[in-house]
């Protein structure tokens, strides 16, 4: 059941982004230019270099933002916004094997 919620909400979402991308490109919101230009392409491709990021820290033991940081500026995604979103992801890592060690010293 995980894939198929977890395809779902990234349709979703992805959706939404689009929609509010679009949104402000008819209004002439004023974009940085480094700003992320949403395109079917890169809906495609960011969850993708996710799902390949978290398998290959899985399989390496790493934190997935050591992965996820280099993808996202191959990109074109700035620098800072790369290493806040990688630093971001690292937080739900620790997090969850915080929990997982927790769970089994109570055993």
């Amino acid at each position: 059941m995980y894939l198929p919620i977890s395809v779902g909400i990234t349709y979703h979402v992805s959706q939404i982004i689009m929609s509010e991308y679009n949104y402000r490109k008819s209004i002439g919101y004023p974009y940085h230019r480094k700003d992320i230009h949403w395109t079917s392409y890169i809906i495609v491709v960011y969850p993708l270099y996710a799902l390949m990021s978290g398998i290959l820290a899985g399989l390496l033991g790493i934190g997935g933002g050591l992965i996820l940081g280099p993808l996202l500026l191959e990109l074109g995604l700035h620098p800072t916004i790369s290493t806040a979103t990688s630093n971001f992801l690292v937080l739900f890592t620790a997090s969850s094997t915080s929990i997982q060690f927790i769970i089994l010293v109570r055993r």
